[in-house]
């Protein structure tokens, strides 16, 4: 049986600490319970699909494999793979996983008196991992039984938690289960349960793999935005950088907006008020033999003055490159020119990697160029092999200077490597 279905959950970390929050975190970073052991624990267990909580989860839980039985659990040796994806099939990097079964009996647990099937709130065969930058997950397991005495098919338990994505529970069931008739098929169908088929590969473990398809938190001030640009009311530019949808930064739809809209020549990347040193860098886009290109489309985006990519911590969970809060897109004028108006970014905190800037060029419509653009002044890029490993490394270096106006002004070139 499921645990209890819940509501859609937009993953929004609160500004104010949570106190459950902290508590299961100290708990985990001291090792005196493990994530898995932690998510159903009853201390936890509640409230472990809000936010607060599942930031903590996600930030310990295992990268992408885990082992679910403990050591030595009797049983047929399984292994389970799938992908966790949107709706149109794209991957979701570091979604939160949470799967847990029957074992070879078909009990949660040892039976008791008060459950004896076992307690599925605190299931011995379980684990707790996120998903790679391809959606990825595997699970190394043995083979479920059916419940004792029943014909329920044999199944394994998946709780799944994205950003931005409504909450997925779910099932997987085995397609050569003799339990699994036409209507438990059906059954399981009507459920949105996961079937598959299951092979063996060539040491004899069994094989069952499907993905797990998420589906998005709906966000009316998409439609918002959209009807403001349409009547001339507000700018892609100038919705990138309003303070009242500063949360939808981390939303791919919100980001593709952006990119749809993206204006030539110039793009403001810092919102108003932007704590920082104020910075302009203007760059040169050009072919191999130097001859300017046009209308390429150009992908930036940086850490704040703390050297942070998310709002709430350094490094954002599902991929700085695809969250960063500050970020743009624009696109080269006639002259191969673009300009970010943005502030100084910070180096990461507890490193010595030189602050930069990223920057995607896309010509054609295939990216030809990945780089960094760095700063000739930043104590972290003096000492010699650091600003070796940089040219190696293809990353542009420009020197800022500071004008009346307190904005730091630096120019670059970007060479792509084609004619």
């Amino acid at each position: 049986m499921s645990l209890l279905l819940v509501a859609a959950l937009a993953l929004t970390v609160a500004n104010e600490p949570d106190p459950l929050a902290e508590s299961l975190r100290t708990a985990v970073e001291s090792k005196s319970i493990s994530p898995k052991d932690a998510y159903a624990d009853p201390r936890w267990s509640e409230r472990r699909r809000e936010p607060a909580l599942v930031e903590v989860f996600l930030e310990t839980a295992t990268p992408t494999k885990a082992t679910l039985p403990p050591p030595g659990e009797p049983g047929e040796p399984m292994v389970v793979t799938g992908r966790v994806v949107d709706d149109a099939g794209k991957p979701i990097m570091d979604a939160l996983l949470f799967a847990y079964q029957a074992d070879s009996r078909g009990l949660y647990s040892e039976p008791t008196a008060a459950s004896p099937g076992g307690d599925n709130s605190r299931p011995r065969i379980a684990g707790l991992l996120r998903t790679d930058y391809e959606g990825k997950f595997e699970l190394t397991t043995i083979r479920p039984a059916s419940y004792p005495n029943t014909r329920n098919p044999q199944h394994i338990h998946y709780e799944v938690f994205a950003p931005g994505f409504q909450p997925r529970i779910t099932e997987i069931v085995f397609e050569d289960d003799p339990v699994l008739t036409p209507e438990s098929r059906a059954q399981a169908v009507r459920s949105n349960y996961l079937i598959s088929a299951v092979t063996r590969d060539a040491k004899g473990v069994q094989r069952a793999s499907s993905d797990v398809l998420m589906t998005r938190v709906p966000e009316p001030r998409l439609a918002e935005i959209r009807r403001a640009i349409a009547d001339g009311k507000t700018t892609g530019p100038a919705a990138l950088v309003d303070p009242r949808y500063e949360d939808m930064h981390g939303d791919p739809r919100f980001r593709e907006l952006m990119r749809e809209h993206a204006p030539v020549g110039a793009v403001a990347l810092a919102f108003p008020g932007e704590p920082g040193t104020p910075l302009e860098a203007t760059v040169t886009v050009t072919d191999a033999s130097g001859a300017p290109i046009a209308n390429a489309m150009v992908y930036a985006y940086h850490t704040d003055a703390r050297g942070w990519y998310a709002k709430d911590r350094p490094h954002c969970f599902d991929g700085d490159v695809k969250h960063a809060r500050l970020f743009g897109w624009v696109k080269t004028g006639a002259d191969g020119k673009f300009a970010l108006k943005t502030i100084r970014p910070a180096g990461y905190p507890k490193s010595t990697l030189p602050a930069h800037v990223h920057v995607h060029v896309e010509a054609d419509g295939k990216s030809t160029l990945v780089t960094e653009m760095l700063f000739e002044d930043d104590p972290r890029l003096a000492p010699p092999d650091v600003r070796a490993e940089a040219a190696k490394e293809g990353c542009v270096i420009a020197r800022p200077a500071v004008g009346a106006d307190g904005v730091q002004r630096a120019s670059y070139d970007l060479r792509l490597a084609r004619p």
